[in-house]
């Protein structure tokens, strides 16, 4: 079984929902200890979890691991699997990672837009403990993350996903599935939340969410190989807001789409 590197995953060094595992094609055989992959990608996706504005941004990609182990990457940010191995049913790996979440910045609003006047989200380091598995055609992961810096949402989410993929052709990889995201109070409190400060500044009503459901979503992931070297990589990906981030006076869209493209060269 093979990690990361080969994966269809578009790993941006931003944030991306996880939507199924990132165990890779296990007909890739790495040829040193350190597998590079770089390139640069473009972004479309909303500046705000609920809200009606998206954005266009170029960002790198970013994929590197060191003897299958360690690794960093725009996924799940930099750390090691602990553990990883082969089971009769199919290959499974744990893991632990840092990543920053980077918040939300008010000045991405349009001046007379009310969420303007909500306020800065600070930006936080996070820590993430994963798990992935595949069997077969089929692959499904599970991260827990914990906001650790004093600023930020201070909160934690739970995000799963199962996925089919593998190759449809020689050289095009492709994967299909749906994700799941649970998340605390604290964090719904600072993405959804309107204290009675903000409704007086922004005509929101006060709203006070709780611990729950955050998101559904369903996606599709893949690469094209152009070369040995050089590869083509895409992520769609649809999310629908759920249960109090659904119901919350900041959420005028409660259906998203998240869109990324990437050119990639393998080392």
């Amino acid at each position: 079984m093979k990690y990361k590197n080969n994966a269809a995953k578009l790993s941006l060094l931003m944030f991306l929902p996880v939507a199924h595992s990132t165990i890779a094609n296990e007909n890739y055989q790495p040829t040193s200890d350190w597998e590079v992959e770089l390139g640069i990608g473009a972004m479309y996706e909303p500046i705000s979890p609920g809200v009606d504005k998206s954005e266009f941004g170029v960002v790198p990609y970013v994929d590197i691991t060191y003897k299958e182990r360690f690794f960093l990457n725009g996924e799940r940010g930099i750390g090691a699997y602990l553990y990883q191995g082969e089971m009769s049913s199919g290959d499974f790996a744990l893991g632990l990672s840092f990543d920053y979440d980077d918040g939300r910045d008010s000045s991405d609003f349009d001046n007379n837009s009310p969420h303007k006047r909500l306020g800065d989200i600070k930006g936080s380091v996070v820590g993430k403990m994963f798990a992935e598995a595949e069997f077969g055609i089929w692959s499904a992961d599970i991260e827990f993350a914990q906001a650790l810096s004093s600023s930020g949402h201070k909160g934690w989410y739970v995000e799963a996903g199962v996925g089919i993929e593998g190759e449809v052709t020689k050289d095009l990889y492709m994967g299909i599935g749906p994700s799941v995201r649970f998340s605390s109070k604290k964090l719904l409190e600072a993405y959804y939340g309107v204290n009675q400060k903000q409704a007086n500044d922004t005509g929101f009503k006060a709203y006070n969410p709780g611990t729950g459901l955050e998101n559904v979503g369903f996606g599709t992931w893949g690469r094209y190989s152009i070369t040995d070297d050089w590869s083509v990589l895409w992520e769609v990906e649809y999310q629908r807001l759920m249960g109090d981030a659904k119901d919350s006076p900041v959420s005028n869209k409660t259906g998203q789409v998240m869109t990324g493209l990437a050119v990639s060269y393998t080392f």
